[in-house]
């Protein structure tokens, strides 16, 4: 899905809402699976890119995987499979 609109019209705001990085002043966010059942916002697996990206200090891998370890073995199996293996490596700080 694609949200546009002008400048400081609650784009951002909708997405944070979504998140869960805000929480709403008045009503709820529910999350339902493709069958119509309510889950977990954990499992909506719903991805954003905020217009001020931040990174950490570290390396490629390490800000794909937000250093969760358990997350390594996948974000190399993709990345060799884009051929971007090495890449995972290099430090976004330099």
């Amino acid at each position: 899905m694609l949200l546009s609109g002008d400048s400081g019209t609650g784009k951002s705001t909708l997405f944070k809402l979504i998140l869960g990085e805000l929480k709403p002043t008045e009503g709820r966010i529910i999350f339902k699976d493709k069958n119509g059942q309510q889950i977990h916002p954990d499992l909506a697996k719903i991805g954003y890119i905020p217009q001020d990206p931040t990174l950490f200090p570290g390396t490629i891998k390490e800000n794909i995987t937000m250093f969760n370890n358990k997350l390594d073995g996948e974000a190399e199996e993709v990345a060799k499979k884009m051929q971007l293996g090495t890449d995972l490596k290099k430090s976004l700080m330099a």
